[in-house]
C-alpha cells in the first residue's frame, strides 16, 4: 500500500531547546541550534519559519564567508497517488488533509483516523473516538491530494572559511509573523476592598512553524523593527488554538529601555495562539470610586501596583460575586503606580447637569452657575466625584461645597450622597474672553 507522506517538522530539528525573545510589534529574535555534517566544505540546514528575514542571521563558533536562502529544489516533483515525499511550509497544504482518513506517527506511535482539523495541532476522529496530536512528525494519506510542487522548504547554504568540524550550528535570527499581549483577570472582593489578579501573556505565532519546549522572553516596549533587504516575506495563514498554562510566574528584567519578561520554564509555541499564564496571582488592596458624568455616573475601582511586577499595557476583566462586571484598559503601569478600572454605569446612581445662569458683567466679561444634582438609590451612604471642566481664565466665586483644584481647567467636588436621598451642588464662575 502506497502512501503519500509529509513530513511536519523537519527530521534534522535541533539538539538544544530553541530560545524565542518576542516582541509586541510583529517580531521575534530566535536562537536554535542546528545539527549539520562534519568534514564538508558547504552547509546545509533546513526548518526555518517562513517569514525569516535573512540579512538577520548571525552564525556562531563558525567563520563564514558567505551564505544564502534557496528553495529545496532537491526534491522531486508530486505526483497524484504516489508515495513521494513533500515539504509542505504553509497551513494550506495541511488544510488539503482535512477531511481525508490519515496516519500520523506521534511519540513513537501511529493513530488513525478522520483529519477535522488543523489548528494549532491534529484533530482526528478515530474508532475509540477524537484524538487531538501536536508536535507529529508525519502525516500520511492513501487518497489523492491536490499539492503544489512548490510548496518546499527554504534551506541555508554556509560557506565556512575552512571545512566543519563540529555537529553543531547555532544561528540567531529575526523573524516577522510574532507578537504578544497582555491581559489580566481580576476577583474583586467588595467586602476585603480587594482584587485578586492575574497576568496572561496571549503569543501570536504565524510564522510557519511551531516551537517545542522553548525558552520564551516577552519584551515589553516598542521597538524599531527592521525591514528586511530581501523581497522573500511569506506569511502564513494563522491557526489558533488556546491552552491555558498554570506556570511559574515569569521573572522581570531590564533590557535597554524595555522590560523583559523571563518565563520560567520552557513552553510550547505552536503555530496559531497559545495562552501562558506569567503574572501569579497577587492580592492589592481596592478602592471603590463612584464619578459623575454628563451621562451617568461611572462604577470605577482603583489600586496601586504592589504586585511586585511592572504591567504591560493591556485589557483588565474584573469578576465578582460570580458575574462579570466589566472590562477597562490599563496603560504600562510601573511598580508602586496607580490603575484605575472604569467598569461600567452604576445603576443605583443618577447624576444631571444644569447651567442655571448666564450673566455678562462687562465687555468681555462673564458670570455663569451650574448646579449638579445626583440622587441615589443604594442602602449606604456612598460619595461620588464630580469633576467639573473650567472656561479658560475662570475663576471660582462661590459654591456650596467644598472642592480641589486639579489643574488650570479642573476641579474636584466628593459628594456625600445619603440612601435614597438626592443632593444637589452649586457654584458660580466668573470668566473673560478674548
Amino acid at each position: 500500500m502506497r502512501y503519500l507522506l509529509v513530513l511536519l517538522a523537519i527530521a534534522h530539528c535541533a539538539f538544544a531547546a530553541p530560545r524565542l525573545v518576542i516582541y509586541q510589534d510583529g517580531l521575534a529574535q530566535i536562537t536554535e541550534e542546528f545539527p549539520a555534517t562534519q568534514g564538508i566544505d558547504t552547509l546545509r540546514l533546513e526548518g526555518f519559519p517562513d517569514t525569516i528575514i535573512p540579512d538577520t542571521v548571525s552564525i556562531s563558533g563558525l567563520k563564514v564567508i558567505w551564505w544564502r536562502f534557496i528553495p529545496d529544489i532537491s526534491l522531486p516533483p508530486v505526483e497524484q497517488g504516489s508515495a513521494t515525499m513533500v515539504f509542505p511550509k504553509t497551513s494550506g497544504a495541511l488544510e488539503k488533509f482535512i477531511g481525508k482518513e490519515v496516519e500520523i506517527n506521534w511519540d513513537n506511535k501511529t493513530c488513525r483516523g478522520k483529519l477535522l482539523s488543523t489548528d494549532g495541532g491534529f484533530l482526528l476522529e478515530t474508532d475509540e473516538g477524537f484524538t487531538f496530536l501536536t508536535n507529529s512528525m508525519e502525516i500520511r494519506t492513501k487518497q489523492d491530494l491536490d499539492l503544489d510542487n512548490e510548496e518546499r522548504p527554504i534551506v541555508l547554504l554556509i560557506k565556512p572559511q575552512e571545512r566543519f568540524t563540529n555537529g553543531t550550528v547555532t544561528l540567531r535570527y529575526l523573524a516577522r509573523g510574532f507578537n504578544w499581549s497582555a491581559s489580566y483577570l481580576g476577583i474583586w472582593n467588595k467586602e476585603e476592598n480587594e482584587i485578586n489578579l492575574t497576568g496572561t501573556a496571549t503569543i501570536l505565532n504565524s510564522c510557519g512553524k511551531s516551537f517545542a519546549d522553548a525558552h520564551v522572553e516577552l519584551m515589553g516596549g516598542e521597538v524599531v523593527v527592521p525591514h528586511s533587504m530581501d523581497d522573500w516575506y511569506l506569511m502564513a495563514d494563522m491557526n489558533t488554538i488556546g491552552l491555558a498554562s498554570d506556570r511559574v510566574p515569569a521573572e522581570v528584567l531590564p533590557a535597554g529601555e524595555y522590560h523583559r519578561y523571563m518565563l520560567q520554564e520552557p513552553v510550547d509555541i505552536p503555530c496559531g495562539t497559545i495562552h501562558v499564564r506569567y503574572l501569579p496571582w497577587s492580592r492589592v488592596k481596592a478602592k471603590t470610586i463612584y464619578r459623575f458624568q454628563e451621562d451617568g455616573v461611572e462604577f470605577l475601582l482603583k489600586f496601586k501596583n504592589t504586585t511586585g511586577f511592572p504591567l504591560p499595557a493591556g485589557a483588565f476583566r474584573v469578576y465578582g460575586e460570580d458575574v462579570f462586571l466589566g472590562e477597562s484598559q490599563i496603560g504600562h503601569t510601573q511598580k508602586g503606580e496607580e490603575v484605575t478600572l472604569y467598569l461600567g454605569t452604576a445603576f443605583d446612581l443618577t447624576g444631571k447637569r444644569t447651567r442655571i445662569f448666564h450673566r455678562r458683567l462687562a465687555e468681555k466679561h462673564f458670570q455663569e452657575g451650574y448646579q449638579v444634582t445626583l440622587r441615589s438609590a443604594k442602602d449606604e451612604v456612598v460619595v461620588v466625584e464630580v469633576i467639573e471642566e473650567l472656561p479658560e481664565d475662570c475663576e471660582v466665586v462661590s459654591s456650596s461645597l467644598s472642592y480641589e483644584i486639579l489643574d488650570a481647567r479642573h476641579i474636584l467636588f466628593l459628594v456625600e450622597v445619603p440612601p435614597h436621598e438626592e443632593v444637589e451642588l452649586e457654584y458660580v464662575v466668573e470668566f473673560w474672553t478674548i
